[in-house]
């Protein structure tokens, strides 16, 4: 329940302030500069302002909640970064590892989209690995932060399945490059530097 206090000017209250909701079939900028004048006409003294539409105080409002989502949704982002290159690195070290084998296959008359495939796949089974082992940990986790969160649900059936086709998709691109080299073994210049 609000309390009213009345102080005359005598007293001298150092500030005081009013909250002014006004609705309008107007443009708001119109009624806006009607409620100025109006309260210059009353006390010439009298600061007003700032004067905000409802969209604006809503938008001021949400801020706090805007730049939230901005920073995890950037930390998302730099995690699916080092996630495709972490991918890349062990796609690339795989092909590099096994290069000797690749070309010898190659020299048997296995094709290039054989030899890639190999990288694809052995690439896969890792990656599905760690997914699988992420929901896991997701699954178990939930239960701890469902206590911290209100009226939300943690396992967003949405949300879980765009995050892993985003994984699988980002780590299919990162592994095509490697897949491409390690078909393209030159059997002369292995056994070069071997």
């Amino acid at each position: 329940r609000p309390m009213v206090r009345y102080y005359t000017s005598s007293q001298g209250e150092p500030a005081f302030s009013a909250l002014i909701v006004l609705r309008t079939a107007d443009d708001a900028s119109t009624a806006i500069s009607d409620l100025e004048r109006a309260v210059k006409a009353i006390d010439p003294r009298v600061s007003s302002g700032p004067w905000l539409t409802m969209e604006q105080q809503l938008g001021r409002q949400m801020n706090p909640q805007r730049f939230g989502i901005f920073v995890l949704g950037s930390l998302a982002v730099i995690a699916l970064v080092l996630t495709g290159l972490g991918i890349y690195v062990v796609a690339a070290s795989m092909a590099a590892g096994r290069r000797r084998e690749m070309t010898i296959r190659s020299a048997l008359g296995a094709s290039r989209a054989s030899i890639g495939g190999l990288i694809v796949r052995e690439t896969a089974w890792l990656v599905g690995g760690g997914t699988a082992g992420g929901l896991m940990l997701a699954w178990s986790g939930a239960r701890t932060i469902r206590t911290l969160l209100f009226r939300v649900e943690p396992l967003d059936p949405l949300t879980i399945v765009a995050t892993v086709a985003s994984v699988i998709l980002v780590s299919l691109l990162v592994t095509l490059r490697p897949a491409v080299g390690a078909g393209r073994c030159d059997l002369a210049q292995v056994l070069r530097e071997e």
